[in-house]
């Protein structure tokens, strides 16, 4: 008599069964297949994909196993065969009966993308948060792009339609103006579609310390132009989270540089031998005096790309190849004025440009500096290319006071700026810093 364990294979049946798939099913390349089987007192069993082993499970004891997925790939096109080998404890063998599918190719939907929020038009400020949503089809992957910005998606889609949003984005003052915003999405086959729309980021109302400033009287600021143009980089300052103190320091070199746009002026009419040779260059040679001199750049008869040739082509004559200054900070030496031109070109083009996009382009190019530090250093052993604003927080232990104040004004001449004069002009607007100070905290 035989053990009770060992299968009887006299059933008409056999006593194990595929349940998934079915025969004669349709799969497309990169579906995962599922098999599952039915079975009684089985030790083990194996997964079989045209009589190839690709899986095999042991000490089970349920009469229901599923093999892990299986997922096509175009090698299984064509018709496949899914087959399961049980054995027992007593090493007796059964193929059950294997399944046919079918195995095609996917075809691939073009893809379709829907940005459905934010719209066209819609106004930001600094610091607003920003969550973009979008209807996808046919796509595989999408991307999110803002301005420079880029953030993919982070799970992959099959060919049916979704709704998706992406991360929250906060609006930084390096956004001011008008902001690109796409979302692109991405077939198997790399085909791709694009749905964009632009969004325009202010700096947003002033801030109390800024109102202050724009409203007094006692500061000896030159011209309203120049007020407006330390409160405007005053707000950029403080809205990407740099202490008030420090933004007192910027705005007291400010209040001594320049103004949005500004030329150098090249007036010596009183003293001709004080000139620098620098422009002594631009007079005798692009009629800077007339043309350029203490004038705005959007009220000039030179296109963008003449002045952006004419400071490229200019010789080096010393002073560390300096050009002219220009804008708030009068950006002079050729490594700074060429990225802050190349900045203006790429908000307004080679032609005019109008005031909202030179201070456009001179926030970028003060946070951009101050984020690098590439301009910043040479002085009292401060090595070139350090943060500003930790060297100033390592000198003040109280940053909230009128002494930081006028040490930021201090340090940054020295170590920013470096204007002609530097140790008189550092002294000179440490005490504008702090009286900076005490109208933007009154």
């Amino acid at each position: 008599m035989l053990p009770s364990n060992i299968w009887h294979f006299t059933h008409e049946e056999p006593l194990a069964q595929i349940i998934t798939p079915r025969h004669n099913e349709t799969y497309h390349v990169g579906e995962a297949l599922s098999v599952v089987a039915s079975v009684q007192d089985v030790s083990e069993a194996r997964l079989t994909i045209n009589g190839q082993v690709v899986e095999t499970i042991t000490g089970f004891a349920s009469r229901e196993i599923a093999f892990r997925d299986y997922t096509l790939t175009g090698a299984d096109i064509g018709n496949l065969v899914v087959g399961v080998v049980a054995l027992n404890g007593q090493g007796i063998t059964v193929n059950l009966p294997p399944v046919r599918i079918r195995v095609m190719e996917v075809d691939v939907p073009e893809p379709y993308v829907w940005l459905v929020e934010p719209s066209n038009g819609d106004t930001f400020n600094v610091g607003d948060s920003i969550s973009v949503g979008a209807f996808i089809e046919g796509v595989m992957h999408a991307e999110l792009r803002i301005g420079e910005y880029r953030q993919p998606t982070t799970h992959p889609f099959n060919y049916h339609g979704y709704n998706i949003m992406f991360q929250p984005y906060d609006f930084t003052a390096d956004d001011i103006g008008n902001v690109p915003i796409s979302v692109t999405g991405f077939n198997s086959d790399g085909q791709f579609a694009t749905d964009s729309v632009s969004v325009h980021v202010s700096r947003g109302a002033f801030s109390r310390m800024m109102e202050n400033l724009a409203r007094d009287t006692t500061l000896r600021v030159p011209s309203d132009e120049r007020r407006h143009s330390m409160v405007v980089m005053g707000q950029t300052l403080l809205n990407e989270g740099y202490e008030p103190a420090f933004v007192a320091g910027m705005l007291a070199n400010i209040m001594r540089e320049g103004s949005f746009g500004q030329f150098e002026s090249s007036n010596y009419v009183t003293n001709p031998s004080a000139m620098p040779q620098y422009l002594r260059y631009f007079v005798d040679n692009h009629d800077y005096g007339n043309r350029f001199s203490n004038r705005v750049i959007t009220d000039i008869d030179a296109s963008l790309i003449e002045i952006y040739n004419m400071v490229l082509n200019a010789p080096g004559h010393g002073d560390s190849d300096n050009i002219f200054g220009l804008g708030v900070f009068q950006w002079t030496n050729r490594p700074r004025i060429l990225p802050l031109l190349r900045n203006y070109r790429a908000v307004a083009g080679d032609r005019g440009i109008t005031l909202a996009q030179v201070e456009e382009a001179e926030i970028k190019q003060m946070i951009s500096e101050l984020a690098s530090g590439q301009h910043v250093g040479g002085w009292g052993g401060v090595p070139w290319g350090a943060d500003l604003r930790s060297v100033w927080r390592s000198r003040n232990n109280d940053i909230d006071t009128v002494a930081a104040a006028g040490d930021a004004g201090y340090i940054i001449t020295r170590l920013y700026t470096r204007p002609r004069e530097q140790a008189m002009r550092a002294s000179q607007r440490r005490t504008d810093a702090i009286d900076i100070f005490h109208v933007m905290t009154q």
